[in-house]
């Protein structure tokens, strides 16, 4: 099988190490196969897996530990790590249990937040919000007097696949990280512990009210803006930044530098070795 993504990089590590030969398969059974071949020593040099731990805790690929297994990258020498995100490396090394050890390379991370229409704002003489009182004031004012029948604006707005998730992800998992008892609670949450749900309530609480004082109504939306008519990425993007298709030229057009979305939970995907536009490790020499 090719892979055209791996082809190129092949062919631009090739470029700067010409004396190395990288030679890649698909494995079947990935899980089970690879496990094999590394318990028998079977000249695997570098290998990829989705996660490093299944649900259960135990390790995705099915050997005793990675640390038998692979090279840590703390420790080898001449490695140069400074072109990568310090925070993603610190994560890896986290999920083995021991921060001084690296045995994966993470491709990237996902970061969630809340888009801020900051023009619109600024338009309605409204400051950007620092704390969630702040964010829900201005959705008060930006959905106007009649916020279920005609609203001015509805404040929040994103696909009802992801919006809840989008927008209370980072909020619940900063709760269980930095709030009181996280030990505790984060104890709890991969255990399932009875009455684990108190943890969340405030959270869900919030979540609720938003809803029910209709700051977020996709319905709304989608009937009467257009917004938000398809799951796919780029749309969600065209919709925050109000571009739409022309359904005559087939074209995209900005209709406004306004728009009509305040605000827009999403996520953003960014790769671990780009601070300087860099895809190497090692430099030549």
């Amino acid at each position: 099988m090719t892979n055209n993504a791996l082809e190129d990089t092949i062919t631009g590590f090739n470029k700067i190490y010409p004396n190395c030969s990288i030679h890649y398969e698909s494995v079947m059974n990935y899980k089970t196969n690879l496990a094999t071949r590394l318990k028998n020593n079977d000249s695997v040099d570098l290998f990829v897996i989705p996660k490093m731990f299944n649900s259960d805790g135990s390790n995705y690929i099915k050997i005793d530990s990675y640390s038998n297994y692979c090279e840590d990258f703390r420790a080898a020498a001449n490695l140069d790590l400074s072109n990568t995100f310090e925070g993603l490396m610190t994560n890896s090394s986290l999920a083995t249990g021991n921060a001084s050890t690296l045995y994966f390379i993470p491709f990237g991370g996902e970061v969630r937040g809340l888009f801020v229409n900051k023009t619109l704002l600024a338009s309605l003489n409204l400051s950007i919000p620092t704390t969630y009182t702040e964010l829900v004031n201005d959705c008060k004012l930006l959905a106007g007097a009649d916020p279920q029948g005609a609203p001015t604006y509805v404040p929040l707005q994103g696909n009802p696949d992801s919006f809840a998730q989008l927008l209370y992800f980072p909020e619940i998992a900063n709760r269980l990280a930095n709030g009181a008892n996280a030990a505790e609670n984060t104890a709890k949450v991969s255990t399932c512990a009875d009455g684990v749900e108190e943890i969340f309530k405030d959270s869900l609480q919030r979540l609720y009210d938003l809803m029910a004082n209709y700051y977020y109504d996709y319905d709304y939306c989608e009937t009467n803006l257009g917004n938000f008519k398809s799951t796919d990425d780029l749309d969600s993007i065209y919709t925050f930044l109000d571009i739409r298709k022309n359904t005559t030229t087939g074209l995209y057009e900005k209709k406004s530098d306004l728009g009509n979305v305040p605000f827009m939970p999403w996520t953003l995907f960014f790769v671990s070795l780009n601070r300087q536009n860099q895809g190497r490790l090692r430099q030549p020499g």
